[in-house]
This record gives C-alpha cells, sequence and structure tokens, in this order.
C-alpha cells in the first residue's frame, strides 16, 4: 500500500461578476489547497493522490483506488508525508521498581 501525504498547493480561482483593479490586485494569488489522500504515482510531472484505496478482490489483479486527484509539481507549496505510528513496548522504569523494594523492606518507626 501507498503511503500517506499531505500536500498544499496554490489552484487557480475565478470570478464571473465584475471586478476592480483594487479587488483583482486583492486576490491575485492562487488559493491554497489542503489535498491528503494515499500516494499513487509520483514523477517529474507531478503526484496522483487517492482518496481510498481498495483491497485486490473479485479475480482484479491488483490494488485499486478511487478519488484521485493530480497535482502538477510546480503548483505544490509544501508536503508532510504521514507515517503510520509505530507501537512501541512500554518500559518499566528502574527508580519505580527500586522503590517498590525498599518500601517492602523498609522497618516501621517506634
Amino acid at each position: 500500500m501507498s503511503h500517506f501525504t499531505l500536500v498544499i498547493w496554490g489552484d487557480a480561482h475565478q470570478t464571473l461578476d465584475q471586478k476592480t483593479l483594487a479587488e483583482v490586485k486583492a486576490r491575485h494569488r492562487p488559493d491554497p489547497i489542503y489535498t491528503q489522500g494515499y500516494v499513487v504515482y509520483e514523477d517529474e510531472v507531478g503526484i496522483s493522490i487517492a482518496g481510498e484505496t481498495l483491497p485486490v478482490t473479485n479475480g482484479d489483479v491488483e490494488e485499486s483506488y478511487r478519488l484521485i486527484t493530480f497535482i502538477p509539481k510546480g503548483m505544490i507549496v509544501s508536503r508532510e508525508d504521514i507515517r503510520k505510528p509505530v507501537k512501541r513496548k512500554k518500559k518499566v522504569k528502574a527508580a519505580a521498581t527500586a522503590d517498590a523494594g525498599a518500601a517492602a523492606t523498609s522497618v516501621p518507626e517506634a
């Protein structure tokens, strides 16, 4: 399975109503779009991200994808790959173990 990523990219926009030059200048920038999903394919042209992955079933020979977004490389502002967290075993604190042993062997004051 592909890894999960968050891509922030600049998208074009348009308006259908009348605007003044000041209003045009105020919006003269790409809209930031946040797209997250599984990286399906990536090369020097761009990246394709899927919102869903489907397992091999019903005679398919490979996994398949749905909700695919293609983002040209030149439009990418930033990207953060998100890795699956790894479960770690809890460590027993040596100090806590030593304190417990000391408490069991201590003699109460008279």
